[in-house]
């Protein structure tokens, strides 16, 4: 997949293309045809593995995301605003625990530093117990497992994906400290869980 994203970046940047729509391409869709006969970069058409809700609806399925809506937190955000005042504003936001799964899903199929590196950041910032409670409050759930698998089998290990994948986003190669440290959390996290 990583070798994916580079060509799709490259080809963003000879082609002078939104990567948005060079990503809508790789997954699948098409770009419509208008009644000139001529490529429409507004319409598409889906790939026929995605689910049709009706003729016109289609969804792209992401295992595990009813979690998000079950591990909610309200974080408060002030900012001002175009006229100058100042609005403030509960917003609902991915529990730890939800986006923990989530993340670890994502990794297993794309397996992008990025994602390595997101579960690391919630897990230090957020602090394992706090993540640890979220899972297990989500729990019986597959999707719950399959993440607990996910990290176990990538993240345990000095040398795994997960810890590579971290220090590559962090320090733009491997990194013997910053590899140690997200082993570190993820067994805790593991044994935090089982704990429960």
């Amino acid at each position: 997949m990583a070798e994916a994203s580079e060509r799709i970046r490259v080809q963003c940047a000879v082609t002078a293309l939104p990567a948005a729509w060079l990503w809508t391409r790789h997954a699948g869709f098409k770009a419509a045809i208008n009644e000139k006969g001529s490529q429409s970069l507004q319409t598409w058409t889906a790939p026929e593995a995605l689910p049709h809700i009706e003729s016109d609806l289609a969804a792209i399925v992401t295992p595990g995301l009813d979690l998000a809506f079950k591990d909610l937190r309200l974080k408060e955000l002030a900012s001002l605003i175009p006229s100058g005042a100042v609005a403030t504003r509960s917003i609902p936001v991915c529990g730890p625990g939800a986006f923990t799964v989530l993340k670890a899903l994502a990794f297993s199929n794309r397996t992008e530093n990025k994602d390595a590196y997101d579960l690391f950041y919630v897990w230090r910032g957020v602090g394992i117990d706090d993540v640890a409670g979220s899972l297990v409050a989500l729990m019986p759930s597959p999707f719950v497992d399959d993440a607990l698998s996910i990290i176990e089998r990538d993240f345990c290990d000095h040398d795994g994906p997960g810890p590579v994948g971290v220090a590559h986003f962090i320090a733009g190669a491997r990194d013997d400290v910053i590899q140690a440290d997200v082993v570190g959390y993820a067994i805790e996290l593991l044994r935090a869980a089982s704990r429960r």
